[in-house]
């Protein structure tokens, strides 16, 4: 474990002193990763039982369950970093998000949020293939057109007024369909709630979009910045008030925000694979994939 810290702390340091972002970012989910470890076998290092009474051992186990079912060992530190979540998110996403809201007429904000989907296109149309759903990744490719063209540049959703509506793929829901396990919940700081699976996914889907990518590669950072930026306000706008009210009424905020989380991304992942995982491209050696259910299509927030 020493040694892996050692080598986190030598690529952290050799990666910041260069300009890449795409290299940071890497290296700063892989210091996470190996910082998080020894944290994750706290408590499960022993196999052995101390002799308890009969309603203490059925406590026991129940506490048990119900950590199991949290999937959260690193629960300490998460609500640690919860802390400083809420903190960015007061301070900085919140106000953006209210402005966004409140001020910008509606006809604006459907704008803003048409193009931001439509920039996402070719990232779920890469992942409808690789989930091996043909129909979808036609369905995303005929969006991207007709939105790119008679929508102008995205600005209307003029498919989903056709009848085209808009589903979302990312790189974590097809690890989940390939069969990756989700490993265990972390709360990060301005990301949220998410777990290694997704923060993979997150990473993939971000060094293999066509806009990210010419950003870049032609030193127009800026476009991502602000992308990213626009994404995360517009997200927390559209989600305010249920936040809201969540956050007045939950006994306990972090526990709920969790339990949505999972439960969310357990239906996303479901609507993609429903009678067990498909194997990865060349990473199985099956003569066939299970069979799929039929899948339906999420109807989009403006439909």
């Amino acid at each position: 474990m020493a040694k892996a810290i050692g080598t986190a702390m030598n690529l952290l340091r050799s990666v910041i002193k260069k300009r890449n972002n795409t290299m940071k970012i890497l290296a700063v989910f892989f210091a996470a990763f190996v910082f998080s470890a020894p944290f994750a076998t706290v408590g499960h290092a022993s196999g052995q039982v101390s002799p308890q009474a009969p309603q203490e051992m059925y406590l026991a186990a129940a506490d048990q369950t119900q950590e199991a079912q949290a999937n959260d060992p690193l629960e300490g530190l998460n609500r640690g970093l919860f802390w400083v979540y809420q903190l960015v998110d007061t301070w900085f996403i919140e106000p953006a998000a209210i402005f966004y809201k409140d001020v910008l007429p509606p006809i604006i904000q459907n704008g803003i949020r048409n193009v931001l989907n439509n920039l996402r296109s070719p990232v779920v149309f890469a992942n409808d293939l690789l989930q091996g759903d043909i129909d979808r990744a036609g369905v995303t490719l005929k969006r991207f057109v007709i939105n790119s063209t008679v929508g102008i540049a995205g600005l209307r959703d003029q498919a989903g007024e056709w009848g085209i509506y808009r589903h979302s793929e990312d790189f974590g829901q097809t690890l989940a369909i390939w069969g990756m396990p989700e490993g265990p919940f972390i709360m990060l700081p301005v990301i949220g709630p998410t777990n290694p699976r997704d923060i993979v996914g997150l990473v993939v889907d971000f060094l293999a979009d066509p806009l990210n990518r010419w950003a870049d590669n032609t030193h127009r950072e800026w476009i991502t910045y602000s992308r990213s930026s626009g994404t995360a306000t517009e997200l927390r706008a559209a989600n305010y008030d249920s936040l809201q009210e969540m956050e007045r009424t939950s006994l306990d905020y972090y526990a709920t925000l969790r339990s949505l989380y999972r439960q969310h991304r357990a239906h996303e992942i479901k609507n993609g694979k429903t009678n067990g995982p498909m194997p990865a491209p060349g990473l199985s050696q099956r003569n066939s994939a299970p069979e799929t259910a039929e899948r339906m299509d999420r109807v989009s927030a403006d439909r």
